[in-house]
């Protein structure tokens, strides 16, 4: 059974555009940091079917990722590689993850 940590990786979303860390390999989320205020920044995570992106597995539905200098713990097991799109021309978050099996 894998050891459960508390780092990994650091991966900053500056962009809109949809972003895949690790494509096709198993990826750990351990969370996300929104370090400013951002109105209405809508998160969505996917895992990968096949070569699709967005038409994938979302994990969950949107989530709206506002609060100034906040960590949102995600932990989340991605089997396939981890996509995120956010929906807002201001973007600016930070993923946490790390290699999984």
């Amino acid at each position: 059974m894998p050891i459960n940590q508390e780092y990994g990786n650091a991966t900053r979303v500056t962009q809109s555009a949809p972003l895949t860390i690790g494509r096709g390999l198993p990826v750990a989320m351990l969370g996300f940091f929104v370090p400013s205020f951002i109105t209405a920044q809508l998160v969505q995570f996917y895992t990968q079917s096949g070569n699709a992106v967005l038409t994938g597995n979302p994990v969950v539905g949107l989530i709206t990722a506002s609060a100034a200098n906040r960590y949102y713990q995600f932990p989340a097991y991605f089997p396939t590689g981890l996509t995120v799109c956010v929906d807002n021309g201001a973007v600016d978050l930070t993923i946490f993850w790390q290699p999984a099996d």
